[in-house]
Order: structure tokens, then sequence, then C-alpha cells
């Protein structure tokens, strides 16, 4: 089994003869293996940031932020030891009083070498804050754009003049959900925070 080396957010060494499974932080990393591996990989982008209130704009509540692009099914990557691999791991987004949620970050991964994108899953999108008419608008899910066996996370909820948006959830479980809208009446509310599960 081959000892995987990183730089970057973080950095160390993993030795997959010891421990088959490793998982890491958000952040950015360069990756190098000193032997030719197959691993099984899992990953998950972050959720959006639920939207917040601004009392003085209206009462209604916030959208809720979309849930993100998952993998929990994983894909098998042949890694080379002649080659280098860009991993990033998405953050989830937060929750902001009185404004939008912010969104999550994309996790990829990528030959650096070859120039092939290996996995690519998308955000979730922030929710909106509540606005003068109504409650604010719920964020997108996050897409697959690289990943036979990912799914799409699904929207957060809309915010009504009564009710805030709920978080999106994921078409999977293990998926980051992104964060709820806050609820109107006639306080400065802060939206949920989104959660983040990349490998």
């Amino acid at each position: 089994m081959a000892t995987m080396s990183y730089t970057g957010t973080s950095s160390g060494s993993h030795n997959f003869s010891v421990t088959p499974a490793f998982q890491f932080s958000p952040g950015s990393y360069t990756v190098n293996f000193d032997a030719n591996i197959s691993l099984v990989v899992q990953g998950a982008a972050g959720g959006a940031g639920g939207g917040g209130t601004d009392s003085a704009t209206s009462n209604a509540g916030a959208g809720g932020g979309g849930g993100a692009a998952s993998d929990t099914v994983g894909e098998t990557i042949a890694f080379l030891a002649s080659d280098t691999y860009a991993f990033v791991v998405g953050a989830k987004g937060i929750g902001v009083t009185a404004l939008s949620g912010t969104d999550g970050g994309n996790t990829t991964i990528v030959d650096s070498t070859s120039v092939t994108t290996l996995l690519s899953l998308n955000r979730g999108v922030k929710g909106l804050k509540n606005n003068a008419a109504s409650g604010g608008a719920g964020g997108a899910g996050g897409t697959v754009v690289v990943g036979a066996n990912a799914q799409a996370g699904a929207a957060g909820g809309n915010g009504s003049t009564s009710t805030p948006g709920d978080g999106g959830g994921s078409a999977i479980p293990g998926a980051a959900g992104g964060g709820g809208g806050a609820a109107g009446g006639g306080t400065n509310g802060t939206g949920g925070t989104g959660s983040a599960a990349g490998h």
C-alpha cells in the first residue's frame, strides 16, 4: 500500500497500509503518493448558510441555504506515483445577521499532471435575506460536475411572510445540508450555518 503526502491548509503524510481511511478538513492541498494505489474516494461540497432577517426591511422570513452535492457511495480512483494531485475540500457557508447567508465551497480532485478532473462537486448556494415585499428566496442545491455515483443537493426553502425557509437537504444521507433561514417577526435574525463533510 502507498503512503500519501500532502501540503497546503495542513501538511503531513498517511500510510494506507496502517490505516485504510483518511479524511481531509476543508481547505486546499497538493497531494502525492509514493506508489500507485486505487482508492474509493467519498466527498461532499459545503452546504450554504441560511439567510438572515432585517427587521427594518420586512417582518418576513429568510430563505434557507442550498444543500451541497455529495458522493457517499464513492468513486474508485487510480492515483499514480508519477503524478501530483490538487485536492480542494469545500467549507460550509454561514448565516449572517440581517443579511443573506454565504455560499458553501466546491469540492474537487484534479490530476495536475494530466490536467484531468477526477471528482467535482458543487456547493450549496446561499439563502437570501428577507425583502420589503416578501420572504427571501432559498438557495439552489449543489450540482454534480464529475462523479458517477454522486448526488445533487436539494434547494433551500423560500421564506414567506410568516415562516422562514428550511435548509436544503440532500438527495442521500450524509451529504452537506444548507442552513435554515431566519424567522421573521420584527427582529434582526441570523440564518443557520451549513455543514461540510469533505473526505
